[in-house]
């Protein structure tokens, strides 16, 4: 993933880069993502910040913890943008920016984490092993939710304990609890732009 300046003019100091990260959270797009940043780091470090724009109702959550560390890891700072829809497991890679912005009209959704059932038939320690499995990424939500959201303990467990209590939000009650630091209405004019999503099949 190579990063593109407009014109192919150079990407000068004190300039920004965007990032588009659109579509399902999957290990290939976390990778590129990665490669992203650090293609960023090492080209452009003089660069004063990059902008990630996310859309995306989440996918693979091991990937997106992966993503969550990769974009704290990066020495430019890292703006993370709502473009539309940041939901489940995208929460993450939000939630990893040192500034968090939602444009107008986006939402948010926080939820418990599932696991895939792939047969019909669990013997019990099969059962253990996946509800341990729901355990440990609801645990990972949770870390993750205390330092971007203003949200008690007990509002965060109780949203892990079912769907029912999942929280669907708006720009602005994302802004209240402080999960989005800003919000914004126009995408923020770029030196250069990259881009990581998934290619449209028949």
């Amino acid at each position: 993933m190579s990063v593109t300046p407009p014109d192919n003019a150079s990407i000068k100091e004190n300039s920004e880069v965007n990032v588009y990260f659109v579509g399902e959270i999957t290990p290939q797009k976390i990778i590129e993502l990665g490669t992203t940043l650090d293609g960023i780091n090492v080209q452009y470090a003089s660069i004063k910040g990059i902008n990630l724009y996310i859309n995306s109702g989440g996918g693979d959550m091991d990937a997106g913890h992966v993503g969550y560390w990769m974009i704290r890891s990066s020495r430019i700072p890292v703006r993370t943008i709502n473009l539309s829809y940041v939901g489940s497991a995208a929460t993450l890679l939000f939630c990893a920016g040192k500034q968090r912005d939602a444009m107008s009209g986006s939402q948010f959704l926080i939820h418990p984490a599932a696991t895939k059932f792939d047969k019909g038939y669990y013997k019990p320690d099969e059962l253990e092993r996946k509800q341990r499995s729901v355990n440990e990424s609801n645990q990972i939500f949770r870390d993750v939710y205390k330092d971007c959201t203003t949200l008690s303990d007990s509002e965060v467990t109780s949203i892990f304990k079912s769907e029912y209590f999942s929280r669907s939000m708006t720009a602005k009650e994302a802004l209240d609890i402080g999960m989005a630091t800003e919000l914004t209405n126009a995408i923020r004019p770029p030196a250069g732009s990259g881009y990581v999503f998934s290619k449209d099949t028949d």
